[in-house]
């Protein structure tokens, strides 16, 4: 147990450490070298490695420090969402999964640079299809989370916001089956890893829409079955 919190305290003061490093950076254009740790089964603290999925990757390789890089991003990026969902101040707002979909797809993005060849090029173009479609999903999600008390109230949900959530989820769903499809040339182990975890994070927020997409249909007001069919 003693061995336990000691390697958690290391870890903090690592993470503290990389912060400090890359504020100290110099050229803000530049990507700092990050530190990394994980901490084993016997919670014994294992330098420059992260794991992603079952795989364990060497961070002090170009694509493991690239691979770490694009990770620091994707968590700066969904604590600023999260960070913007607060500022609304709805006591009952719920997350918006549209824009953790899209920080998910540019992370895909960044993490496509790393293929080489036609595959890289075709992982590319669909890794933007998804950054596209959730884009356009995150629109409709917010017009559907904005809708007037009264609005609400009386119509129930947005319907049309509503619909195109949907559309767009199920255009997200399959660009996702031909990123499975693409992943099987990707020889990378690493970033094989990489795109299956951001593939994998992208699912289970999708799930979340259909749910909120569900929900949200069943909000008919007390008129808006007048205008539904």
């Amino acid at each position: 147990m003693t061995k336990q919190i000691l390697s958690a305290i290391f870890m903090g003061a690592l993470l503290l450490v990389s912060g400090f490093a890359q504020r100290a950076g110099g050229d803000s254009r530049a990507e700092p070298m990050l530190i990394s740790a994980r901490v084993d089964a016997n919670g014994s603290v294992i330098m420059n490695q992260m794991v992603i999925g079952d795989t364990v990757v060497d961070t002090t390789t170009k694509t493991g420090q690239a691979l770490l890089q694009i990770r620091e991003r994707e968590q700066a990026r969904i604590t600023q969402t999260h960070g913007s969902i607060q500022e609304v101040g709805r006591a009952q707002i719920q997350e918006r999964n549209g824009q953790i979909v899209q920080a998910h797809a540019i992370s895909l993005i960044e993490t496509a640079e790393l293929v080489e060849g036609e595959v890289g090029e075709q992982v590319r173009r669909v890794a933007n299809d998804l950054k596209e479609a959730a884009q356009l999903m995150a629109v409709a999600e917010n017009r559907v989370e904005v809708r007037g008390g009264i609005a609400r109230l009386f119509f129930g949900s947005d319907r049309v916001a509503v619909n195109e959530m949907k559309n767009q989820m199920d255009q997200s769903r399959e660009h996702i089956q031909e990123m499975e499809q693409l992943m099987t040339n990707v020889t990378d182990e690493a970033v094989h890893a990489m795109i299956q975890e951001q593939i994998q994070n992208m699912e289970t927020r999708l799930e979340q829409v259909a749910v909120r997409v569900q929900t949200e249909r069943q909000d008919k007001g007390l008129f808006g079955f007048l205008f539904r069919n």
